[in-house]
């Protein structure tokens, strides 16, 4: 088969059948393959968007989105109700499209030893799922490269099979995802300068054992000091007592306290 295929969307039978194809995959069957779905017209459609290399390899999930950035823009914006999270439709053109996607570079986005991808929303988009759509494979790395350009880099460096510990934390609150000095705070915090990419440790989390909270000599342990979750909790406490959204990101970062500029 040729490399470069027509970008097609999965109709109602398709994202039914990649459901299973999900499921089997997770549980260790290999009996459906990829081209079974997406060579069989009875499980697709035609879209406006135009070709895809089926065999191209990605570094990261930021190199995934911007391949698919430079090959929707142009088509994207005039589309977007249909094609976009807008379109809540179960089983719409937005579901299709995006599963399709997630299906093509399957054995790229699935790592079978990442339990983290167990759950099928990571390769079957639900925009009707208001709590879960973030965490698709494709459409979340497209968006936040389309619409927050600026920030995408360090919530999307990770490996292609990776959904990661930042982008998680920022993307399941809307606290943050509305606030213009929170993004912003979350870029300057834990990207790393020289490549954009995010740092080291960025998504650790304080222990959720109370226990461990103090230190053996009685000290408060700062596992977790300025890390994402403690950004998160400590922003939105802020957000109590002071109008965050007026604010510079030099006034924003004083209040958060030392520990996030280390």
């Amino acid at each position: 088969m040729e490399k470069n295929i027509q970008i097609k969307a999965l109709n109602k039978d398709g994202i039914e059948e990649f459901k299973v194809f999900v499921k089997n995959r997770i549980n260790g069957n290999t009996d459906i393959s990829i081209d079974d779905i997406i060579l069989n017209n009875d499980y697709v459609e035609e879209t406006p968007f135009k070709e895809i290399d089926r065999e191209k390899k990605f570094k990261d999930r930021y190199d995934l989105a911007e391949y698919l950035y430079r090959i929707l823009v142009n088509d994207y914006s005039d589309n977007r109700s249909k094609y976009g999270r807008e379109n809540v439709d179960e089983y719409g053109k937005s579901v299709g499209l995006w599963s399709w996607f997630s299906l093509v570079y399957f054995e790229q986005l699935y790592d079978p030893n990442n339990k983290k991808l167990k759950d099928p929303v990571h390769f079957i988009f639900t925009p009707y799922d208001g709590q879960r759509w973030y965490r698709h494979s494709v459409h979340t790395a497209f968006y936040l490269v389309h619409d927050f350009p600026k920030i995408a880099r360090v919530l999307i460096s990770t490996d292609v099979s990776v959904h990661g510990g930042l982008i998680e934390s920022v993307l399941s609150r809307d606290f943050i995802m509305k606030s213009d000095v929170a993004m912003q705070l979350v870029n300057e915090i834990y990207s790393d300068p020289k490549t954009g990419s995010y740092k080291a440790k960025s998504s650790n989390r304080v222990p959720a054992d109370k226990t461990k909270w103090l230190t053996k000599s009685g000290k408060a342990n700062e596992m977790g000091h300025g890390g994402i979750e403690r950004f998160t909790k400590i922003f939105q406490r802020l957000k109590l007592t002071h109008h965050m959204q007026s604010l510079d990101s030099d006034t924003a970062l004083n209040l958060m306290g030392d520990e996030f500029k280390k």
